[in-house]
């Protein structure tokens, strides 16, 4: 049974996954390069993140960090002056972090294990078909 604050978390980070997504794609439609290639496929490792974290797969936790790294990157990049959009974006990465680590990291016992890129569904009983 997934914890409802689990469940929030896993909305609203689908939520921002998608937009990430979307945008990520018109800027590969309107300006392709390495770093719009890039993010695109962050956001979509990103959104399957956050399928794994739905189903409390303990994978999606290392991924998580993974992908919110590599999201950092150009906040960090930016960092040789002051700006309120660079402290607005610093502040939502360091906020989500705080969020995942304060919502997940203390279920992370209930979630489990299982190969990251398992598609087939598994049978529950032995003598269950697929």
């Amino acid at each position: 049974m997934r914890p409802q604050s689990i469940t929030i978390l896993c909305v609203l980070l689908f939520v921002i996954g998608t937009s990430l997504t979307v945008r990520s794609i018109g800027q590969v439609i309107l300006l392709p390069g390495f770093s719009s290639i890039l993010m695109l496929i962050v956001s979509i490792l990103g959104l399957y993140c956050y399928y794994g974290l739905w189903n409390m797969k303990r994978w999606s936790i290392g991924l998580f960090f993974v992908v919110w790294a590599v999201l950092a990157v150009p906040t960090l990049l930016e960092m040789d002056g002051f700006s309120t959009i660079l402290l607005m974006r610093s502040l939502y990465l360091l906020g989500m972090l705080a969020a995942f680590i304060g919502v997940v990291l203390p279920h992370s016992d209930k979630f489990t294990s299982g190969p990251m890129w398992q598609f087939k569904k598994t049978a529950t009983n032995p003598g269950d078909s697929n």
